[in-house]
């Protein structure tokens, strides 16, 4: 890694236990600006768990994550909050839509949580649902909505606050090969802008455009 792409998240041993299983087993890893990092690995090999760890969404059971150097366990409720509003872009494998918003109002709330104003919150929505294809379902409510048109919507919530690092969980799970394409082409774009985004997958084809792939193999990361 060049020397000017500088840290911006590491994990320190990082371990997590469910039951008797090591979920996670002593992961240590730096991820830098500007890097496309995807992690693959089968249904119930910890993906899930090793991004909500780095957004806070869980604590590990032993070790840290840092974020620009900063330990995230060292946070408040309210330091956590503003971190994960003001710096992390999250895209969730089940979408994690509010039912009783419409696909607008859903990109709408990260930006009204920063402060933005509802005018520009309001326009900046709109421009990222029709980046996505979905603009014409601005004012569909989740359970009006598709599969795909739910994972799209949840992309552009994930985008609404221009966040530095993107957490992207089986992100194109429920989407056809072209708009899989569209998506993986924007996450691509951002990183180029010189943002991070770290996807976990079990598409082993989505590698191609990753600059550095890891395999999560019984708790522990390998490299590819």
């Amino acid at each position: 890694m060049s020397a000017i792409n500088d840290n911006i998240v590491r994990l320190n041993n990082v371990t997590k236990i469910y039951g008797f299983r090591k979920i996670l087993d002593s992961i240590s890893m730096d991820v830098y600006r500007g890097e496309f990092l995807i992690v693959v690995g089968p249904s119930g090999s910890g993906k899930t768990t090793l991004l909500g760890i780095i957004a806070g969404l869980e604590s590990p059971d032993e070790g840290e994550v840092y974020f620009e150097g900063r330990c995230i366990g060292g946070m408040n409720v309210d330091e956590l909050a503003e971190y994960r509003n003001k710096h992390i872009g999250f895209i969730f494998q089940n979408y994690n839509l509010i039912p009783h918003l419409t696909a607008m109002e859903n990109v709408m709330l990260p930006m009204i949580i920063a402060g933005l104003k509802e005018n520009k919150a309001k326009r900046r929505a709109l421009t990222l649902l029709k980046q996505f294809g979905v603009k014409d379902k601005a004012m569909s409510y989740p359970n009006e909505l598709s599969g795909g048109e739910q994972q799209r919507v949840s992309v552009a919530r994930a985008l609404a606050n221009d966040p530095m690092l993107i957490l992207a969980d089986e992100p194109t799970a429920n989407l056809d090969r072209e708009n899989e394409e569209i998506i993986m082409e924007f996450l691509s774009r951002t990183v180029s802008e010189g943002r991070t985004v770290i996807l976990v997958t079990h598409k082993e084809y989505l590698c191609d455009y990753a600059s550095r792939v890891y395999r999560l193999v019984d708790g522990r990361l390998v490299g590819v």
